[in-house]
């Protein structure tokens, strides 16, 4: 998979609606929960990231990380 391919909202989604409840937050301090209260937010957020190249100032001290999925099932 190319990581310059078109990233698809249900693409994002998908991912969303596969984290788990009641686990432990990682270094970010962020849980599922926030990220599924959030999804609708979530999704148009990293649409813009993957689109424009551009990230939050903050992310400049932290690493993130893509890693691709196929899409074959």
């Amino acid at each position: 998979m190319k990581l310059n391919h078109h990233l698809l909202g249900s693409q994002i989604e998908m991912a969303i609606r596969k984290l788990r409840y009641h686990k432990a937050a990682g270094l970010d301090d962020i849980v599922a929960e926030m990220i599924k209260a959030t999804a609708e937010k979530e999704v148009d957020f990293c649409f813009k990231i993957w689109t424009t190249g551009i990230s939050p100032n903050e992310w400049c001290a932290s690493i993130y990380i893509l890693i691709p999925s196929s899409l074959e099932g």
